[in-house]
């Protein structure tokens, strides 16, 4: 949220932006129409006259959903499990985070996507803490230990997928 130029001065104008993450375009564009009708609905209550209504516009330049392959997450998590063995991989639920990779399936090609995340934290520390989230300038892998997992992991599922495992 920004509006003003000092802390005391309420200003004419205020910019705010939010992020809306949904799993579906169809969802997405119902949250943004229900915004819109929220803020209007507030401004009107408000008293606002007509020339100064909220501006609510819908950004192009968004994160889409990412999708993972059914059947290509069967293949990974096998090929995982086959190189670190099955009690160190975990099947996530579906998260809204914001994730570049869901791109790639979005072409026109249509290609299979799978997009799996690797622990690099220790288990000592794991269980004696919050963690810090991925983005925060708090989080701090164990460079060594990921590096030889994730090398692991990739290789192993590499080998097998262009065995047609």
């Amino acid at each position: 949220m920004k509006g003003g130029t000092q802390y005391n001065i309420i200003p004419d104008e205020v910019t705010l932006q939010l992020t809306i993450r949904t799993f579906s375009e169809d969802v997405r564009q119902l949250v943004h129409r229900r915004i819109k009708e929220i803020a209007k609905g507030t401004a009107l209550a408000a008293g606002l006259p007509e020339d100064k209504m909220p501006v609510v516009t819908l950004a192009n330049d968004y994160t889409p959903a990412n999708f993972n392959h059914p059947d290509l997450i069967d293949k990974l998590t096998a090929s995982a499990a086959k190189a670190v063995g099955s009690q160190n991989v975990v099947e996530a639920e579906p998260q809204m985070v914001g994730e570049d990779f869901s791109r790639y399936g979005k072409t026109e090609h249509k290609v299979p996507t799978a997009l799996f995340w690797l622990g690099t934290v220790p288990d000592e520390r794991l269980k004696n803490s919050d963690l810090p989230g991925l983005h925060s300038p708090f989080y701090y892998p164990a460079p060594q230990k990921s590096l030889e997992t994730g090398i692991l992991v990739t290789a192993q599922s590499l080998l097998d997928l262009f065995k047609g495992a």
